[in-house]
């Protein structure tokens, strides 16, 4: 564990919140359900001016699991080598 986080599960999580935080910066009323990650209906202002939602730069070394994790909830990347 590292800050509370299982580091084996690290990437399912920040993935969760990344796919939570998507629609609280473009719907009016959101709600996500994931493995885990939970929100209930919740509202956020004011909503970001970058369309469809700010960028999300992510770190890592470049391997076949970053790239999935990026095409999956579509970050970009910042390499570390």
């Amino acid at each position: 564990m590292r800050y509370g986080v299982d580091l084996r599960r690290r990437r399912a999580l920040v993935r969760g919140q990344i796919l939570a935080m998507q629609p609280l910066w473009s719907d009016e009323v959101a709600s996500f359900e994931g493995a885990l990650v939970h929100l209930p209906p919740s509202w956020a202002w004011p909503k970001p001016v970058q369309r469809p939602r700010p960028p999300i730069p992510t770190g890592g070394a470049p391997s076949p699991r970053l790239f999935e994790h990026i095409d999956h909830v579509k970050v970009s990347i910042m390499s570390t080598t």
